[in-house]
């Protein structure tokens, strides 16, 4: 699942309505795959240029499904990379994009972004390995 999801929701195969349903049901899939062999990082989108403001519903919807799935399950071997949370409601990168390019793309400073939270989640997976040896 990825911004195209959030955009047209055509890959999905489901109206607007049914994705949050079926976002859930991807990640109780991947919570029963996950395991200390495979470490799953679910990524949140930022909006598409189309979406800002009010009219980043559906990208909304799909932020607090995934932080509400996060905080219900805790699971032991998956975490959420907030990215779409950030752009959106931590006022961070939302309007540097790639120009000329898609309205899907984000710029450096957004990327740059998302590659250091991808490496505070892996840090932090690190830091729960460590306290748990140490039980």
């Amino acid at each position: 699942m990825g911004i195209w999801e959030f955009v047209d929701g055509s890959s999905l195969h489901v109206p607007h309505s049914n994705a949050t349903h079926k976002m859930v049901e991807v990640l109780d899939r991947l919570h029963r795959i996950s395991g200390p062999s495979l470490f799953v990082i679910w990524k949140t989108n930022g909006p598409s240029t189309g979406e800002y403001g009010d009219g980043a519903v559906r990208t909304k919807s799909f932020i607090k499904t995934a932080r509400q799935w996060f905080e219900k399950q805790q699971p032991t071997y998956m975490d959420i990379l907030d990215f779409g949370g950030e752009v959106l409601y931590g006022g961070r990168s939302l309007d540097n994009r790639i120009k000329g390019d898609t309205h899907a793309h984000y710029g450096l400073e957004a990327r740059t972004l998302s590659l250091q939270m991808a490496t505070d989640v892996v840090n932090r997976k690190s830091q729960r390995k460590i306290q748990e040896a140490r039980r």
